[in-house]
């Protein structure tokens, strides 16, 4: 059965352990640790794929972390879903013509349009973030009104509880130590780096302001299917 499919809610193996892939036929997509997508591919055998890919050295310089997957066992889905995937996220190591290129998800926008709509959205998050906790406070008090549980036409809500400890002093003594041996294991180098996440960080121009714009246009995101 096709359905649309969130590439980035697929469940991941690490690059450096791909016999946890499953021997089912499927897709999978070369991701580093930024979530940039930087190779798609498809296999009738995911977990014998990994042993003869000849883009393993590719992936290591494009520093991919993870591989991505979905079954799909199908031939002709996977082929259609394939050249859907590489058209939505135009993956540099699919294309031996335009190397040394980082991927960039074409969106029909500018760059400057795409990192406005960025902050327009992180503008957003935040603002939400404020409504959702003072939201949130209040369906605590809802919730304890009518015996810690609401059943609406919406959704059932109900509370769930998260316990803080405060630990002993001999507990304290000996966090402090592991944590300053893990500060001297990363200064000498003993430490092995696993992943390294790169990400923006927005400072908005004194008196700039950030003007409306419109949403990804949908014509940008194909219907993405997977067979199960």
């Amino acid at each position: 059965m096709s359905s649309e499919i969130n590439v980035y809610d697929l469940p991941r193996v690490p690059l450096t352990n791909l016999k946890l892939l499953p021997a089912e036929a499927g897709l999978y997509f070369a991701i580093d640790d930024s979530g940039r997508i930087w190779y798609v591919g498809i296999a009738k055998s995911l977990r014998d794929r990994r042993s003869t890919h000849e883009r393993l050295v590719d992936f290591k310089c494009a520093l991919v972390t993870h591989f991505a997957w979905t079954i799909d066992l199908d031939a002709g889905s996977r082929n259609s879903n394939e050249q859907d995937f590489i058209r939505l996220f135009d993956p540099p190591l699919n294309d031996l013509h335009r190397t040394g290129r980082r991927p960039v998800i074409p969106t029909g926008r500018t760059r400057d349009e795409e990192l406005q709509r960025f902050i327009e959205i992180k503008n957003m998050q935040s603002e939400l973030e404020y409504e959702l906790n003072k939201l949130k406070a209040n369906i605590v008090s809802h919730c304890e009104e009518f015996g810690g549980k609401l059943d609406l036409p919406l959704a059932k809500v109900y509370l769930s509880s998260r316990t803080s400890y405060s630990y002993s002093s001999t507990v304290d003594l000996l966090s402090q130590e592991l944590k300053k041996q893990k500060d001297e294991e990363v200064e000498n180098g003993t430490a092995a780096v696993t992943s390294k996440a790169v990400f923006p960080v927005v400072r908005a121009s004194s008196g700039a302001k950030v003007a409306k714009s419109k949403p990804f246009p949908i014509s940008v995101l194909p219907q993405q299917r997977m067979v199960s």
